[in-house]
């Protein structure tokens, strides 16, 4: 009501309604009440709202490792991990379309029947035992090992800082 009755008092000393904001933390709370005192007040308003903090592409890999660990290391979330400009190694030889490839061919979904690294071990086994090539699969195990290494770290309960530096130290390398 106090804000409704301040921005009534600023319109009739003709300030441009353009010129006068209202800001809140968040409209979900009072978005509701927010329009029915405008409505009362006959206050001219309109909402500007962004996008969510979180679909924004370095706020999405900042929290790649912690999606990838909540998702049981699932293969879609670890491709997109591995598919970030924010965080793919400098040099990096290996796609995510290569590696999906490499996972599909394992038949590897997530860490309910066996580890990333398992899965690539028994694809190179299978393929060797048949004769055939297993580049592309150790190619891809090599890649990927320190990475799934690292995103381990993630797990368990932790302080704040202790994820922080976690994360600096993903992001760093």
């Amino acid at each position: 009501e106090e804000i409704g009755r301040r921005v009534r008092a600023l319109l009739e000393e003709d300030v441009d309604p353009g010129r006068v904001a209202v800001l809140f933390r968040d409209l979900k709370n009072y978005g509701p009440m927010l329009e029915d005192v405008c409505r009362r007040f006959r206050i001219p308003v309109s909402y500007r709202r962004g996008a969510p903090l979180h679909t924004a592409p370095l706020v999405k890999a900042c929290l790649a490792p912690f999606t990838v660990v909540r998702s049981n290391f699932g293969r879609e979330e670890i491709l997109a991990l591995c598919n970030s400009s924010y965080l793919a190694p400098p040099g990096a030889v290996v796609s995510a379309n290569f590696i999906e490839e490499v996972l599909l061919g394992a038949r590897y979904i997530d860490e309910t029947a066996e580890t990333v690294e398992d899965a690539l071990n028994r694809r190179i086994a299978v393929l060797r035992k048949g004769g055939r090539d297993a580049a592309r699969e150790e190619r891809v195990s090599r890649f990927l090992r320190p990475i799934m290494a690292d995103l381990r770290r993630f797990r368990g309960e932790k302080t704040p800082a202790e994820f922080a530096a976690l994360l600096e130290g993903f992001i760093d390398k």
